[in-house]
């Protein structure tokens, strides 16, 4: 695991590494934890320590949920606000490259509605700097066989919508934003994780042939039961 405050599990009783673990069936190597709650303070160099930590490791498979946020949302004091994200996020994909492992990383989310909770407006790209950067990402992606692509961004507009979410086996009826994602409208809930770690799962599986949906648990209810037993 690599990545920011939703890997950390930031106001959740587990981590994302916690979750993963739980949900991979069988024996397994450990699940790594690279969770960095102040990842926005510096995104390049918290995300330069993250990876030189998790590579010491010699992983498999890196799952980077929320690892490139940081390098695309942030304060930025320059004149054109949209190249320099657009540079902050080739820096996060210059550290991704560091890696030689299979990567699932997700794309950029639109967090607009979490501004005057946790995040300021100063910190949200544009909507069109944030399909840029996604369109990016897929691009850079596309190119390296070991690396797929978590539609974080669809699953997110979504949850902000509060419709149902269906993901695998297990669905989620529509209203159940409060269930999923905490009051701060930026950091999932115990369930939201779960969810976000059944579709990066599905998402290695569909994309890595060696890897498939039958090595994980894919229920939210018997993750989450798994969990609390512990």
């Amino acid at each position: 695991m690599a990545g920011a405050s939703v890997t950390a599990g930031f106001g959740a009783p587990a981590t994302m590494q916690a979750v993963v673990d739980t949900a991979i069936r069988g024996n397994h190597l450990p699940v790594m934890y690279g969770g960095d709650t102040m990842f926005f303070l510096s995104p390049s160099r918290a995300g330069h320590d993250v990876m030189s930590l998790v590579i010491a490791e010699r992983p498999t498979m890196v799952i980077g949920v929320d690892l490139l946020f940081w390098y695309a949302y942030g304060h930025r004091s320059g004149q054109d606000l949209h190249q320099e994200r657009m540079e902050s996020l080739e820096k996060g994909l210059s550290e991704l490259d560091r890696l030689d492992a299979y990567i699932v990383i997700g794309d950029i989310p639109d967090m607009h509605p979490a501004i005057g909770y946790l995040l300021s407006e100063e910190q949200v790209p544009s909507v069109e700097t944030i399909s840029e950067m996604n369109i990016r990402i897929r691009a850079w992606a596309s190119k390296r066989t070991r690396v797929a692509v978590m539609p974080l961004h669809a699953l997110v507009e979504r949850l902000y919508a509060d419709e149902q979410i269906t993901i695998g086996q297990n669905t989620w009826p529509a209203g159940s934003r409060g269930r999923l994602l905490q009051g701060d409208m930026l950091h999932p809930t115990l369930d939201g994780m779960i969810a976000v770690a059944i579709e990066a799962a599905l998402t290695a599986s569909r994309e890595f042939s060696d890897i498939s949906a039958s090595d994980f648990n894919l229920s939210a209810e018997a993750i989450g039961a798994a969990l609390q037993a512990h």
